[in-house]
């Protein structure tokens, strides 16, 4: 929060901060920039509005109900993004304080929606960054990833600006790594967090595959949020052959060196499987898959996860008969073994559960096969 890259110790930040709040410099610093500075000499403060609203809850707290009850805030943030004034520094700092409001309280998203939405209620400074440079790109889309997260309300917004969205899918296609991770960010809080935007999903065949074979972690992460779709799968029929084409690209997420995106994988792959085991899955030898995974992941919530969609799979006829011909029962036989051994020594405590979902699994297979 100081000019220049200047390195301050953390001691005196902390006095500094302690300082900021005990005299309410947040409200004073707001209503000064709002009320006395002309629009072209607001870049510095608006910096540093950005920067307690990062270090400082108080300071968020302050700005939030300052927005949700004052007018007059509120329209000095809207001149700000929609008057003269073209800085990408203030952009980027305006983004950045309201990301940080969302993250101390959902209820401002309503007042944020009211401003970035514009004289015209188009969203045009949201268009405006998307088709900026990678830092407003990136600042935006990771603004826009926080709303949709916290409001369905804004996801119903922003469904009738198809132009926005629109910009938002190019940006999963950007060079920059930073603006492709924050672009799925928003994307994948859209479907994981409701049914919304069900519609839109067949467009985004080919910004998931790319994002599931992408050298970035935390982008292969955001994609997976796309397929945690739970029990919606089973009421739509479309929905369930739009990811049942996706299923090679599932079952290489298996491999993933992630757990949360194995894990991701798996149950997806589960409630593709609980609605109906299609061809799809049985040729990408999906059961024999999963019951891999069971036995051999390196993390045990991954191993719960593929034995209770294994559970769940033996509700088909087909399903049994696979699991069967590849030995599942001496596989889970080993696999409880060694669990027991290592109850035994004490050295995971967190198998208990895992021994239990193996134990029911094995005698399910037993009692099918008697």
């Amino acid at each position: 929060m100081f000019p220049f890259s200047i390195e301050t110790s953390e001691t005196f930040l902390e006095r500094t901060l302690e300082l900021c709040q005990r005299y309410d410099i947040i409200q004073k610093l707001l209503w000064v920039t709002m009320t006395h500075l002309p629009i072209d000499r607001i870049e510095v403060p608006i910096g540093l509005i950005a920067q307690l609203s990062y270090y400082q809850e108080s300071s968020r707290k302050t700005i939030s109900q300052m927005l949700m009850e004052d007018v007059q805030l509120c329209q000095f943030y809207a001149n700000v993004l929609y008057g003269s004034n073209d800085s990408e520094f203030i952009l980027c700092d305006v983004f950045f304080t309201f990301t940080n409001l969302i993250k101390t309280t959902d209820s401002v998203v309503s007042s944020l929606s009211d401003i970035l939405s514009g004289p015209q209620n188009d969203f045009d400074v949201l268009k405006r960054a998307l088709s900026g440079s990678n830092l407003t790109k990136a600042k935006c889309c990771f603004l826009m990833g926080h709303m949709t997260k916290s409001s369905r309300t804004f996801c119903t917004v922003l469904k009738t600006h198809p132009d926005v969205l629109d910009q938002l899918r190019q940006c999963c296609f950007e060079e920059d790594s930073h603006v492709r991770k924050m672009a799925f960010f928003v994307l994948g809080n859209f479907i994981s967090t409701n049914e919304i935007l069900y519609e839109y999903v067949d467009e985004l065949t080919p910004f998931l595959v790319q994002a599931l074979n992408d050298t970035i972690s935390k982008i292969r992460s955001h994609a997976m949020a796309f397929f945690v779709l739970g029990n919606f799968i089973s009421t739509n029929e479309i929905l369930y052959e739009y990811v049942d084409e996706l299923t090679p690209f599932l079952v290489q997420a298996l491999n993933d060196t992630i757990s949360k995106i194995r894990s991701h994988a798996v149950n997806t792959l589960g409630f593709l499987a609980r609605y109906r085991l299609s061809e799809r899955l049985i040729s990408f030898k999906v059961p024999e898959k999963l019951l891999d995974v069971a036995c051999h992941d390196t993390h045990v919530i991954v191993q719960e996860f593929a034995l209770r969609v294994l559970k769940q799979m033996l509700k088909h006829e087909r399903a049994k008969e696979i699991l069967q011909e590849c030995n599942a029962t001496d596989k889970l036989s080993n696999l409880l073994s060694n669990l027991c051994i290592q109850m035994e020594n004490n050295q995971y405590s967190e198998v208990d559960g895992l021994v239990d979902e193996c134990e029911e699994l094995l005698s399910m297979l037993i009692e099918q096969c008697t």
